[in-house]
């Protein structure tokens, strides 16, 4: 079998594989996201990983696992994505107060 016939029959393992769990992959994030559109971006990029590393993949039999690899380290790069938006967030949040603390407090003083 040459090298290219083994890509194609990866990639056709591949395809089979993402359209027999999209739904369930979809409703899955969504469960764990609790929000559909966060959901669909998750899914994709991980469908961006899958096809970015096909070339990866040996044996098409251990294929599924190998995709829930995928699917799990998406996942923590979600999360450490959020986070880290939320510690930005909530860094903004603590400069914009202390601003508006200074201005009330220095409004008094220039009044006073």
């Amino acid at each position: 079998m040459s090298l290219n016939s083994d890509n194609d029959s990866v990639s056709d393992a591949v395809h089979t594989v993402i359209v027999e769990v999209h739904q369930n992959l979809l409703h899955f994030l969504m469960r764990r996201l609790g929000n559909e559109e966060e959901a669909a971006d998750v899914l994709h990029d991980f469908y961006v990983k899958v096809l970015a590393r096909i070339d990866d993949v040996r044996d098409t039999q251990k294929l599924r696992a190998w995709m829930h690899r995928v699917l799990e380290t998406t996942l923590i790069d979600y999360y450490r994505t959020q986070s880290s938006r939320r510690r930005i967030e909530r860094d903004y949040s603590y400069q914009e107060s202390l601003g508006f603390v200074r201005k009330v407090i220095f409004a008094n003083v220039a009044h006073a």
